[in-house]
């Protein structure tokens, strides 16, 4: 027999093996943290904790399989069907998340209160990616191993341990959301701050090849210096390294596709630990690297945006500044308006915790997207007739929004596209090749809808929505006052 996993909200189901022939299943397991179970479930549903021995489970039963180390679980049930095959959830559970006895062909029961795969990632242990091996079955007289995955491959069979975790003093290990006491997504604030300044004042100075920027297409906080970098035409004065759309085990990776070709660093974590290697936090993108002192910069996306906009003119094609001295107040000013409710309001509305601080986010985020949609009726751009700092800030947010935030991240009450004035504005500021050169659907898609399992826990990605982002947008016509 060769069994399916796949990644679905339900229950593990076997089939039988042949006509009339009762299902049942068998779980091994080591104390290693890989599934397994200690016996045949009680009345309640519940297989013993440990893993030592076969686990047979029969019809008409649904359980709770438990690792012996690190708290990872198994959930299901058995019925019959035409075809063998077994379909369930991969996940975490604190030691209170159980399924009851169900009636023959039923699925699970009653979610326990805390755990089990629709819990957020988790923090330690866990089947994670130790899950490849180790798991058998058998169907009474069939005790072929399963060795076949329909619907996870080895990538996203690594579970929910991929969607959050920081360094602490210099070693990775994962944990949970931030949150506050109401289930309000909490950013943590970045912490490698330097600046680069053109005298050099700062200790380090704008210069031709010093400088490397390590981002990502998927990411909107990085796309914002990406943005600048090719509008202030800086390619040929700052390297680049991309990383791989989807997040690792250790968060930003590198792989064979997008190698890191400065230091060779398989994951960006690396290098953070080789900048300060009693670092502790978050791993996030952007990151602008000094090459000379082989080191961290700055991991801040605002202010490595500010760099490349007024620090690097001796190098830059394109002198032209998008903060403006006489501006920069007003640009400010924009961009700090648009964090909260707008660029991160999503996360926000996403990463929610509870209904209560979801209906704040989301609400608040409508607010100032209906707002913005005001504003732009009569304004070219967010600050006046000309691009700034600003509409690159909204542009990232924006064209991830329909393909992405609108159903990921429940942003759903309307999409930019709707919109009479955001939605000719989007399609204005894609049509300009740095913004166009710059945003890549495969790698936003892929990123959120295969790195966030506890959202998305098939990861599958989806094909839409249709996107019309070269249609005129008639943006010509609106006169700044």
């Amino acid at each position: 027999m060769r069994g399916a996993l796949t990644a679905a909200m339900g229950a593990v189901r076997v089939g039988p093996t042949g006509p009339g022939a009762a299902p049942s299943l068998e779980l091994r397991g080591g104390n290693d943290g890989r599934v397994g179970g200690g016996g045949a479930p009680g009345d309640d549903g519940r297989v013993p904790g440990g893993c030592g021995g076969p686990t047979r489970l029969s019809a008409g039963r649904a359980a709770t399989l438990r690792t012996g180390a690190g708290g990872g679980v198994l959930r299901g049930a058995l019925d019959g069907g035409p075809e063998p095959a077994m379909r369930g959830v991969l996940g975490v559970c604190d030691g209170r998340t159980d399924t009851g006895p169900t009636a023959p062909g039923g699925a699970t029961g009653r979610r326990g209160g805390g755990g089990g795969s629709e819990r957020a990632p988790p923090s330690r242990g866990g089947v994670g990616g130790s899950f490849l091996g180790e798991l058998g079955s058998s169907l009474m007289q069939d005790h072929e191993p399963i060795t076949s995955f329909r619907g996870l491959d080895s990538e996203s069979a690594r579970a929910d341990i991929r969607e959050m975790g920081r360094l602490i003093d210099g070693r990775w290990t994962s944990d949970e959301l931030e949150t506050d006491d109401h289930g309000r997504f909490l950013r943590e604030a970045t912490l490698f701050r330097g600046s680069v300044t053109r005298d050099g004042s700062s200790g380090f100075q704008a210069a031709r090849g010093r400088y490397h920027l390590y981002a990502s297409l998927a990411c909107p906080w990085a796309q914002r210096t990406l943005i600048l970098r090719e509008l202030k035409g800086l390619t040929g004065v700052i390297s680049l390294n991309l990383t791989d759309p989807v997040l690792s085990d250790k968060s930003w990776c590198f792989s064979e596709r997008y190698p890191d070709e400065l230091n060779g660093a398989s994951h960006l974590a690396d290098l953070y630990v080789k900048a300060n290697p009693r670092y502790t936090g978050r791993v996030t993108v952007p990151v602008l690297w000094d090459t000379r002192e082989k080191s961290i910069v700055s991991n801040e996306s605002r202010e490595i945006l500010r760099m490349l906009d007024c620090e690097f003119d001796d190098f830059a094609e394109n002198a032209q500044s998008l903060c403006p001295s006489e501006q920069r107040a007003e640009i400010d000013a924009t961009i700090d308006a648009l964090y909260a409710p707008v660029n991160d309001g999503v996360y926000r509305s996403g990463f929610a915790k509870s209904q209560t601080a979801y209906e704040e986010a989301v609400r608040a985020l409508f607010e100032a997207l209906d707002a913005y949609d005001l504003r732009l009726r009569d304004r070219r751009y967010l600050c006046g007739p000309t691009l700034s700092e600003a509409d690159i800030c909204l542009y990232t947010t924006l064209v991830r929004f329909d393909p992405v935030y609108h159903y990921h991240f429940k942003c759903n009450l309307r999409r930019i596209s709707e919109y009479a004035s955001l939605g000719p504005y989007l399609r204005e500021l894609y049509q300009i090749s740095a913004f166009r050169r710059t945003t890549d659907f495969e790698h936003i898609k892929r990123h959120y809808y295969m790195s966030h399992p506890s959202l998305n826990p098939s990861r599958i990605v989806p094909e839409g929505p249709p996107l019309d982002l070269d249609a005129p947008h008639g943006r010509e016509r609106v006169v700044s006052p």
